[in-house]
């Protein structure tokens, strides 16, 4: 059954490398999530109220690839695996695939994220590190600068992408384009032809470019 869990800021929740057992639902307060680097650790993202966490280990089992700490204090729902499980057998087999498939593409961005940083030889090489902090920050710049807001994101003109890149970042074009490609096979941007040369670029998930950008920029300076 589902329960509340009170933590006090600074309370750990669940450490990387525990197993998993349940995903949470915060009620109220932040929880930051964390992976350990040498020593010490780094903050990977903060969650509100609101969102879920430690949900896509409840297909695998496999233990937490990162921990929870309190930010703030903060009550969080329980909702143990077991229970799910139960309930999850109740649904039609068309509703688990999705589901499955809804999980499998998150993990599936989540590796290709990953594999932009374990390139390995300068020939194989598409994205050296700091290249990836530089495009995608080129990308979050121009969204805060010049985005349009739309139903379906932030519509940002390719010519002032391409001038930041070019003239502001010094960063060649044809990068940039890999880069977008990358960031549309994730779901977080998409490149319309329009014909005639022209295309419509919209950002569909600034606010994640721009926290990875942050991110990344401090694991490769920590």
């Amino acid at each position: 059954m589902s329960g509340i869990k009170k933590l006090q800021a600074g309370e750990i929740l669940f450490r990387e490398g525990d197993s998993s057992d349940a995903m949470y639902v915060i009620k109220s307060g932040r929880i930051a999530i964390t992976k350990t680097k040498g020593a010490g650790e780094i903050i990977l993202a903060e969650k509100k109220k609101g969102e879920m966490l430690g949900e896509m280990a409840f297909f695998d089992n496999k233990p937490r690839s990162a921990g929870a700490k309190a930010v703030t204090e903060c009550e969080v729902i329980s909702l143990p695996f077991t229970s799910l499980y139960a309930q999850f057998k109740t649904f039609p087999e068309w509703l688990k695939a999705v589901v499955r498939t809804v999980n499998g593409h998150l993990r599936d961005a989540n590796a290709r994220i990953k594999n932009l940083e374990q390139a390995q030889g300068a020939d194989e090489e598409v994205f050296p590190p700091h290249l990836i902090t530089r495009l995608t920050a080129v990308i979050s710049l121009v969204g805060f600068k010049s985005g349009e807001e739309t139903e379906g994101g932030l519509v940002v003109p390719f010519s002032i992408l391409r001038n930041y890149c070019i003239q502001i970042f010094q960063q060649p074009t044809n990068k940039l384009e890999k880069m977008m490609e990358v960031l549309s096979a994730l779901g977080h941007m998409k490149v319309e032809d329009l014909g005639e040369g022209k295309r419509r670029i919209t950002i569909v998930n600034h606010k994640l470019i721009t926290a990875f950008t942050d991110w990344y920029n401090k694991y490769l300076f920590t």
